[in-house]
């Protein structure tokens, strides 16, 4: 039997996914694939070279201390409206950014360019040594995309590492697709944001889903169409993700629904949260991992009998 572990995205939310490993790692629970959408991506990738969950954290955070990855849109985009009525000149400022988006989101095919995410990544990767082919991985491991050009769903399994976690993480609007192999691929967010199938294609015959819930609060008045535009998207991915968690054996959700998918500064919490959430799944996952083998063993012996 191999377990397989679906990681969904979230951006800063993801960084709970440390928190899931850690418990599952110290309680034996066997992970034998790992995919991975978005943020989950990035951290299954990582897992996936190297299997230690301390290591992980302590890179993770080492890496955030040494870059800041905060300010400019990140900050921007992290903090909530009502930060920025406190006083009139950030009011102001909160106001003409936003305006400034929309404008940048219809003439441009991106705010940031390509090397925004891909130099970090890459240097994320590399620090973690996990710069090369997908196919040297210890651990079998996919990524999620959406194939924007053929319009579909894809999951990435050879290929260079950087490649399959840029074009997992690159979200739609903010950073610029991926385009390799004479195709533009993006955030698997909106397909596949727990990547569950992907785990069942890779041959996980149970699969542990992490997902990482968003809040959609009531909204009584929108400024323009791109927040309608977003909001409907919002509301869209939250059914489909319910839809795609009813083919998962077990479904962890860490309680993150409050923490912006830009807010790369509350690590510590986002991390605790994972850890709580797993930790009230363990006595499941045992059960139901046990039960999986029981069926597989009285096979076994009735084969035995028969030679």
């Amino acid at each position: 039997m191999k377990v397989g572990l679906a990681l969904g995205g979230g951006g800063a939310r993801g960084l709970a996914h440390i928190g899931v490993l850690k418990i599952l790692e110290r309680e034996s629970i066997p992970i034998d694939i790992i995919c991975g959408t978005s943020m989950g991506a990035v951290i299954g990738s990582v897992y996936a070279c190297n299997p230690d969950a301390d290591k992980l954290e302590k890179l993770v955070k080492d890496f955030y201390k040494q870059h800041k990855i905060k300010g400019g849109w990140l900050e921007f985009l992290s903090k909530p409206e009502e930060d920025y009525k406190k006083k009139l000149f950030s009011e102001m400022s909160y106001h003409i950014r936003k305006k400034y988006m929309a404008i940048v989101a219809m003439r441009k095919i991106s705010l940031e360019p390509e090397s925004t995410l891909r130099e970090p990544l890459m240097n994320f990767l590399k620090n973690c040594n996990c710069h090369h082919e997908m196919s040297t991985i210890k651990t079998p491991f996919a990524s999620v995309a959406i194939n924007l050009t053929e319009g579909h769903e894809e999951i990435f399994t050879t290929g260079p590492l950087i490649d399959a976690v840029y074009a997992s993480s690159s979200i739609e609007g903010f950073f610029p697709p991926l385009h390799r192999y004479g195709n533009y691929y993006s955030d698997g967010g909106p397909v596949s944001y727990v990547p569950v199938d992907a785990c069942r294609k890779l041959g996980a015959d149970l699969v542990i889903a992490v997902y990482l819930p968003t809040s959609i609060k009531r909204v009584d008045d929108f400024s323009n169409g791109l927040e309608i535009i977003f909001r409907a998207d919002s509301i869209a991915n939250l059914k489909l993700s319910n839809l795609l968690l009813q083919s998962a054996d077990i479904v962890i959700k860490p309680e993150v629904e409050d923490v912006h998918w830009a807010a790369f500064q509350r690590i510590n919490e986002c991390i605790a949260l994972g850890e709580k959430a797993a930790e009230g799944k363990i006595t499941e996952i045992k059960r139901i991992i046990k039960e999986h083998k029981a069926p597989l063993s009285k096979i076994r012996r009735y084969l035995r009998s028969k030679i």
